[in-house]
């Protein structure tokens, strides 16, 4: 394989003033960067360890996010509450990297160094959660609360990683992003099995299906999730991610199929994206509802599902009297496959079912449970 990046410590400060950005996408970004090379660092302290074999290091592609922020990332530690984010943030490293934190500025290649680095090694992860957004979504947006009309979007909340990732500190917390369009203008898109593919290949890379993982969807993104299932179960190359899948929730997704998909964008001047295709009813996406609900029936998957309980403002007729045109986008006898747990929430649109308020919004109590029912079993069985 190519050789480790050389003098990977050069860009280490740069890097880690990025991730004090004020923008939390950016900041995303840079731990993202800081991860890797602190991946790179761990399998030369390693291969040194163990006596010169090549160790791959998990590796974070572009399209894979991590939703936990690198503790050099975060600022000096000052009063009570800061002081418990960076013993938190101390936590979530130890989890991305498999290695104590010594100090914010070393490198796992220097705590390696050490006398006692046998000593630092730590355990991994318990799990994996990775989230999937939907049709022209994104690693971060989609996880966010829209802006209001006129409004500027608040890019420092995100329940991930404010919420759940303090609340499931055994957890590494991942999301995927990828180019979805409702059309071909502006340059071709996947089709759902080629899609499936990408995505499998670089969660692969990141060391999913090497612990227990929950998928946590919206939309398109459940069904991308399903056609993953269905490839990687019969592909030597990603059968850990299949059958070390344990849990998948859906926001919205059209299991049966939405109305958005058939054949209204299709004419001689617009041709619907290859994904928007797939997401009509058909025998496909009735074969990929059947598969999973086997695996929920040997009782190997949980499942819980979400449904939007009011219409979203799709075109604004009116806007100064406040007339639009509203519609559910996937009706309740899409959301719902027929097995596992559902859930409707009746104040929510499609857009914002998956982004919750607080913690103690139904969708965010629901999938902390959920998440913790599965940590318990796996904790209780072992990380099969």
């Amino acid at each position: 394989g190519p050789d480790l990046p050389p003098g990977s410590k050069d860009w280490r400060p740069w890097i880690q003033k990025c991730g004090r950005s004020q923008d939390r996408k950016t900041r995303q970004y840079a731990s993202r960067a800081l991860f890797n090379l602190d991946a790179f660092d761990q399998a030369r302290a390693t291969e040194a360890l163990v006596g010169g074999g090549r160790v791959t290091p998990h590796i974070l592609h572009q399209g894979i996010h991590s939703l936990q922020t690198h503790p050099s990332c975060l600022p000096p530690s000052g009063d009570q509450a800061e002081r418990k984010t960076r013993e938190m943030a101390k936590v979530l490293f130890k989890q991305m990297t498999g290695i104590d934190m010594v100090a914010p500025n070393r490198s796992i290649e220097e705590a390696g160094n050490t006398s006692n680095s046998a000593a630092t090694m730590s355990a991994p992860p318990v799990m994996d959660v990775v989230f999937v957004h939907g049709l022209r979504g994104g690693a971060f947006s989609t996880w966010r609360l829209s802006p209001p009309p006129g409004g500027k979007e608040d890019f420092n909340t995100c329940w991930p990683a404010d919420f759940l990732a303090p609340d499931m500190p055994d957890a590494r917390l991942l999301s995927v992003s990828y180019k979805t369009r409702f059309t071909d203008w502006g340059g071709y898109t996947l089709s759902l099995q080629d899609l499936s593919l990408h995505v499998l290949a670089r969660l692969r890379a990141a060391g999913v299906g090497s612990r227990p993982v929950v998928f946590v969807t919206h939309s398109l993104g459940g069904l991308v999730v399903k056609q993953m299932l269905a490839d990687a179960a019969v592909d030597p190359k990603y059968s850990k991610i299949s059958d070390r899948t344990k849990g998948i929730i859906f926001f919205s997704t059209p299991h049966f199929g939405s109305w958005l998909a058939p054949t209204r964008f299709n004419s001689s001047l617009i041709r619907a994206a290859p994904t928007i295709d797939q997401m009509r009813h058909s025998p496909h996406l009735d074969d990929l509802n059947a598969k999973l609900r086997s695996r929920h029936q040997k009782g190997s998957i949980q499942v819980l599902s979400f449904a939007e309980g009011i219409n979203m403002s799709l075109v604004e007729v009116n806007r100064s009297r406040g007339i639009a045109w509203r519609a559910d986008v996937v009706p309740m006898e899409s959301a719902y496959p027929g097995f596992g747990e559902f859930v409707v929430l009746e104040q929510t649109d499609h857009v914002n079912i998956c982004k919750p308020v607080t913690k103690e919004d139904l969708a965010y109590s629901k999938t902390l449970q959920f998440l913790r029912n599965i940590y318990d079993r796996v904790a209780m069985n072992g990380c099969a």
